[in-house]
């Protein structure tokens, strides 16, 4: 029991903490998922802090189809200099045409990574979830084809949220200054 308590603030770290399991919130996703249509550059606008980003900024996200069951997803971010992480994507069971799907992080245990919502050209709702004890551990991130969103795309966003039970806590907003992301979305 004591290991579990001692782990609880690790395995938390960066993640938002709710009550519950996984299966209360975002219980669907995007049907009918087009990896074709999903590839491409994406780049963050709204996140829950996690560990993987912890307190980045300017964070592009590559995608790349390898087959029509798997992607590469190539993350750049700038902390107080540039990361770059490379990741793979796959679907669960690709027989469904959902969006559900597991990633692999280097030295991060493969997560359940859903694809909430999408209109494939201007944004896409992402969301992952582990079930822990009674509790669960969430991450959320609203990405965009670029680098600011539209108002009214941030109002269907906050809508969609709403809708799959997510978004209940503060985002952080992505630091996205066109200067202090340069060599992050271009190369320098």
């Amino acid at each position: 029991m004591f290991l579990i308590l001692f782990s609880l603030p690790v395995l938390a770290y960066g993640q938002q903490i709710f009550s519950g399991s996984c299966s209360e919130y975002a219980n669907t996703t995007m049907p009918n998922f087009d990896i074709n249509k999903y590839s491409g550059r994406w780049y963050e606008i709204y996140r829950y802090n996690n560990l993987i980003e912890m307190n980045g900024d300017c964070t592009v996200i590559d995608v790349l189809k390898v087959d029509n069951n798997t992607f590469n997803v190539d993350m750049k971010l700038k902390l107080s200099t540039p990361i770059k992480m490379h990741m793979k994507a796959y679907l669960i069971d690709p027989s469904k045409h959902d969006a559900k799907l597991k990633l692999r992080i280097p030295r991060i245990p493969e997560l359940n990574y859903w694809i909430i919502d999408t209109d494939y050209e201007t944004y896409t709702i992402e969301w992952s979830c582990t079930d822990f004890l009674n509790i669960n551990l969430q991450m959320l991130w609203v990405l965009a084809r670029t680098p600011q969103i539209d108002e009214n795309i941030v109002g269907t966003v906050k809508r969609i949220m709403k809708e799959k039970n997510l978004g209940k806590r503060g985002m952080r907003i992505s630091g996205n200054d066109p200067e202090n992301c340069k060599c992050i979305y271009n190369k320098c």
